[in-house]
Formats: structure tokens, C-alpha cells, sequence
């Protein structure tokens, strides 16, 4: 998903910066299913860089990647992600929610 200058600002922050990795891929399920539902088409997902993690290592930037890539988070709707604000957060599109069909 490359970002194009006319592109909108993403509708929802969803910052999971400082959360524990079950905590926050939790409140990463929760809010993209929440931002779809609200008809959110964008959202940045913040992590932050692992500066305060043991180490030194990100934590959580590779686990939230590693479930926007996975089929749960295409089931909510994800459809492209990618790295912003210098490793620190993603850039998440996410699909309109299908409308019932009239029978």
C-alpha cells in the first residue's frame, strides 16, 4: 500500500505502544474490527520502535506484522499494510464491510 500525497490521514490511532504482546494484539483484534464496523477505511496501528524493550528489540512491530499478514486479520477486513512513521507504527487499509443482499 503505497502512500500517495492525496491519500486521507488514517480515521483511527490505534496505539498499542507499551502493552504487553497478548494485550495488544487483543486490542488490535478489537479496533480494526471496530474501525471497519464504523466504516474506517484507515488506520495507524502504533508500536512504537522497541527502544524500551529488553534488548532493545522490537516486540511488537514484528507481531502485529506477522497478524496483519495472517487470515484472521483478512477475515476483519485488512486488505494492505505497511511500515510508517520510521518503524514505529503501520499504515493499515482496511475493506468496507459487506451490506446484506436484498433476496
Amino acid at each position: 500500500m503505497a502512500r500517495r500525497a492525496r491519500d486521507p490521514e488514517p480515521e483511527f490511532r490505534i496505539d498499542l505502544h507499551g502493552l504487553n504482546l497478548a494485550k495488544a494484539l487483543k486490542r488490535l483484534e478489537e479496533a480494526i474490527y471496530t474501525c471497519r464496523a464504523r466504516g474506517g477505511r484507515r488506520a495507524l496501528v502504533i508500536t512504537g520502535r522497541g527502544w524500551g524493550s529488553p534488548g532493545q528489540r522490537p516486540v511488537l512491530a514484528p507481531a502485529v506484522e506477522s497478524w496483519l499478514k495472517s487470515e484472521g486479520a483478512r477475515r476483519l477486513g485488512v486488505i494492505a499494510f505497511r511500515p510508517a512513521h520510521r518503524g514505529g507504527a503501520f499504515e493499515v487499509e482496511i475493506s468496507r464491510p459487506e451490506r446484506p443482499r436484498d433476496e
